[in-house]
């Protein structure tokens, strides 16, 4: 959360907000003060002679996996994103359990 690469800065806001609010409800960590510093701060502009400024863009972590190398390491761990996806109390409790052990 606090590492120099700053995930919470560049991936998509609905995503860091559900993610800081489940990381909060567990007590995992706390992530509204990094959320807060972020908001002060910008996403640098580039430049270029032929397009202008161009904002940098957000990442959204979720998206589909294609590296076929690596992709082995991910299965069972790796699930696409679905705004319908709804989870059960214990299916959140196992997904933590996972990232974090």
């Amino acid at each position: 959360i606090t590492s120099k690469l700053n995930p919470l800065k560049v991936c998509l806001g609905s995503v860091v907000e559900l993610f800081a609010s489940i990381m909060s409800k567990y007590e995992i960590v706390y992530c509204y003060s990094v959320i807060e510093e972020n908001k002060r701060c910008y996403l640098p502009v580039l430049t270029t002679p032929t397009s202008g400024n161009t904002s940098l863009e957000t990442i959204f972590p979720f998206d589909p996996y294609h590296l076929k190398r690596s992709s082995k390491y991910l299965i069972g761990l790796y699930r696409e994103w679905n705004e319908d996806n709804e989870f059960t109390e214990e299916e959140r409790l196992r997904m933590v359990y996972k990232i974090f052990n």
